[in-house]
């Protein structure tokens, strides 16, 4: 198996749902989710991973999220926050 950014292959975007595309009932009833989740690979491409066998079939996607804190100059951010 190797494991793609989807930035590096982009040709992979329109191959993701090769695999399983079945998501948890209550993912088709979020208006939110309907809306924006579609976009997700190609908006944020460097956020998505694709694995493919060695015949370059899609065999498992990811997709992961990153949320940026930002803090106010000489204000301590939390504790537990992710700065980068």
């Amino acid at each position: 198996m190797i494991i793609h950014r989807l930035s590096e292959r982009p040709d992979l975007l329109d191959r993701m749902h090769e695999v399983d595309p079945r998501w948890p009932e209550f993912m088709g009833t979020d208006p939110v989710v309907n809306a924006f989740f579609g976009q997700v690979a190609g908006t944020f491409p460097r956020l998505c991973a694709v694995a493919t066998d060695a015949s370059d079939a899609v065999v498992a996607t990811g997709r992961a999220w990153r949320l940026l804190v930002t803090c106010r100059v000489g204000a301590p951010c939390p504790a537990a926050a992710w700065t980068g």
